[in-house]
């Protein structure tokens, strides 16, 4: 007669989900039998996740308007520029942003981009720009 052995173990890569994986071992009643069973399940380790399995469960990454993409602009600016200065970048920054300014046209070619993007817009543009582009070392991990 098999006897099933159910053990709950909380194994780091389980855990960082909030679950504890479940493993069932079946044994038969000798002592040998169920000793080697919780070896087993000492040992047991669960499938380790695949790096981007739960990707479709993010939300999408917004695309921010240009007005205020042009303002946070404008605002990181400011502290570095004399008014005069500041004065000629507001100009063109807002000249850039204007309705017929080629930032409208680059805007919506963004649009374009994250209608066409299975996950992010900026997902191949940073992957490009911040990995493989550039070819110097980096600061960023």
């Amino acid at each position: 007669m098999a006897v099933s052995i159910a053990l709950r173990v909380a194994l780091p890569t389980a855990s960082a989900y909030g679950r504890a994986t479940t493993f069932t071992v079946a044994a038969s009643r000798s002592r040998g039998s169920l000793h080697l069973a919780r070896r087993l399940l000492a040992t047991a380790q669960p499938e380790p996740v695949a790096t981007f399995a739960n990707q479709a469960n993010l939300p999408r990454l917004p695309v921010p308007p240009l007005a205020q993409t042009a303002a946070r602009y404008l605002d990181s600016c400011r502290p570095l520029l004399s008014p005069e200065d500041f004065a000629r970048t507001k100009a063109v920054v807002d000249a850039f942003a204007a309705p017929a300014g080629l930032g409208t046209a680059l805007q919506q070619r963004l649009l374009d981009l994250d209608a066409q993007a299975p996950n992010s817009w900026l997902e191949d543009i940073w992957l490009n720009k911040a990995y493989l582009e550039w070819r110097e070392p980096s600061l960023i991990n």
